[in-house]
């Protein structure tokens, strides 16, 4: 999940460097409160994983554990090339639901990863209390 944000987060960048990008779109006032829920501190449950993230029945914890910290560490390396404005301007189309044409700011997708790492934290503690 992190590479997927990641790899739309530096095409996104590419195009503001080249001046491409043009400026984020309108959001009607679903898309608006969609984008504060899932910035927020819940993120919703019931949602069904898109292929490209869901596991094997066994991963393996030390290349989960570097493709975790690989994903975080691009998300910071672009975080840290622009000034507060120019990443303001930094938007990219949802790369999970590309068909629904919502966006998100840099700053909101890296928010949208954190609620989701809680999400799945707190779904793991309810299952090892559950046992």
């Amino acid at each position: 999940m992190l590479a997927l944000g990641a790899e739309a987060l530096e095409r996104g960048a590419e195009r503001l460097r080249q001046g491409a990008l043009g400026r984020r779109p309108w959001r009607d006032p679903i898309q608006a409160w969609w984008v504060r829920t899932v910035t927020g501190t819940r993120f919703p449950r019931g949602g069904k994983s898109i292929r490209a993230t869901i596991p094997t029945l066994r991963p393996e914890p030390g290349p989960t554990l570097k493709s975790l910290l690989q994903g975080a560490a691009r998300h910071r390396t672009l975080a840290g090339q622009f000034t507060p404005d120019e990443r303001s301007a930094l938007w990219i189309w949802n790369p999970i639901v590309p068909w629904l044409r919502w966006h998100y700011t840099l700053s909101e997708m890296i928010r949208v990863q954190a609620t989701h790492a809680w999400h799945h934290a707190r779904l793991a503690a309810e299952a090892a209390s559950a046992v």
